[in-house]
């Protein structure tokens, strides 16, 4: 299995190469284009000890901070801007999921709300 998670490593570093455009990790006010953050969450879904609770390597610390640590090198931020970023984007996901399964009722309950991420 270890060789897996380096090949999915390396696959990462690949798949990087065209966010060299992002502003180092001294501007902290980089901005995000809708690019790099679909970059930045195709290297997030490659890490399974991220978010899949089911893999056995999630509650392993180091390679999580191996994980972190690679995508937040790939894209020439801070560890701490990746963990944040991927949290804001999560955050976002969520209010889009809730907004287009929540039921209205009353005024407008014929309303369809179309979300721009689903």
């Amino acid at each position: 299995m270890a060789s897996t998670t380096s090949s999915s490593s390396s696959e990462n570093n690949s798949n990087a190469s065209p966010s060299a455009t992002i502003a180092p990790s001294s501007c902290s006010t980089a901005l995000w284009t809708h690019e790099m953050i679909l970059q930045l969450i195709e290297l997030f879904a490659t890490n399974f000890c991220l978010y899949n609770v089911t893999e056995g390597s999630y509650h392993d610390r180091d390679k999580k901070r191996k994980a972190t640590s690679e995508i937040a090198k790939a894209f020439r931020i801070k560890d701490d801007d990746f963990t944040k970023k991927i949290k804001n984007i999560w955050t976002q996901y969520i209010r889009e999921q809730q907004n287009v399964t929540q039921r209205k009722t009353g005024e407008g309950a014929d309303d369809v709300y179309v979300s721009k991420w689903i």
